[in-house]
């Protein structure tokens, strides 16, 4: 009797599982890095599983410290998502003792991407960077972040670019776990109705301020300023190793004085002091703008 409930419970147990189309815990395991494209990645696995978080949000991939935690969590994943080198450059050592097994997708080398050089100026020059189409650019593009021609990372601002990274996600995925491949490509259908409906959104709210100037902590917003033509003044710095001396805070001032600059944006992943400094003596206001959404709840709705 007891046998005959101990079969009845486990296949209950089966039952449910096929129902959910959940992945069994020995399933497939995906890592993302950044809290934006783990949203995304949230949008394609619905239904499926949930991806791992490496990076949370209130720290910078751009000088992020790894601890033996992430690494061993990078060592449990089947699939690494991460934006670019020039962005996670902390993953360079770690993802060299990978297993061969373990694949890594890069999304600056995802077919049909939108991208742009990285800005050579700390002014906001709108014509400067030109479409490029990967991965036929990146593969001009230099590994170094000092080259002019590299490739700026930030590129999930953009979210036409948000829709071909749910694209691209959902089409490894269904290789990698091809019982699952229909949802994943009914999410990612899914995720990018949304985004081209979020796109309609943010042109609507953005609409009466297009013409107002603003100043931002440094380049990282380019894809989002092209997408919906805004107009930016200056950026604070141009990498977070240089900052500026006593003459070029002069002249920001003067900049935001000159182009009637209504905000000076900081970001939650850097001190703020800079930015109060160099708004000093202006009638500029202190903004936050977080590229990274680290305030935000995370999973499939948190791009949005």
């Amino acid at each position: 009797m007891v046998l005959r409930w101990l079969r009845i419970y486990a296949m209950a147990f089966f039952l449910l599982g096929v129902c959910t189309n959940e992945i069994p815990a020995e399933g497939l395991r995906v890592v993302a890095t950044i809290p934006p494209v783990h949203s995304l990645a949230s949008m394609v696995m619905k239904g499926v599983g949930t991806p791992d978080l490496l990076l949370k949000g209130t720290e910078s991939p751009h000088d992020f410290a790894m601890r033996p935690s992430h690494v061993r969590l990078l060592t449990s994943a089947d699939i690494i998502i991460r934006v670019a080198q020039n962005l996670e450059g902390f993953l360079e050592k770690p993802l060299r003792t990978l297993p061969a097994s373990t694949e890594v997708i890069e999304l600056i080398k995802l077919p049909g991407m939108k991208l742009f050089k990285i800005r050579r100026n700390l002014h906001h020059d709108h014509g400067d960077a030109h479409d490029h189409e990967s991965p036929a650019a990146h593969r001009s593009a230099p590994d170094t972040l000092g080259h002019t021609d590299v490739i700026d990372p930030h590129l999930w601002l953009d979210t036409d670019n948000a829709s071909k990274i749910v694209t691209g996600i959902a089409n490894i995925l269904s290789r990698k776990d091809p019982k699952n491949a229909s949802l994943y490509a009914e999410n990612a259908a899914a995720g990018v109705r949304r985004l081209a409906q979020l796109k309609k959104e943010v042109e609507i709210i953005l609409n009466p301020i297009k013409s107002r100037a603003f100043l931002v902590f440094h380049h990282a917003y380019q894809y989002y300023l092209k997408q919906f033509d805004l107009r930016m003044g200056v950026a604070l710095i141009l990498s977070h190793e240089i900052r500026p001396g006593a003459r070029r805070l002069s002249e920001i001032r003067a900049l935001i004085r000159d182009n009637d600059a209504n905000c000076v944006f900081a970001e939650p992943q850097f001190s703020q002091g800079l930015v109060r400094t160099v708004v000093r003596g202006t009638t500029a206001k202190v903004g936050i703008l977080d590229p990274l959404g680290s305030g935000l709840p995370r999973g499939a709705e948190q791009y949005p």
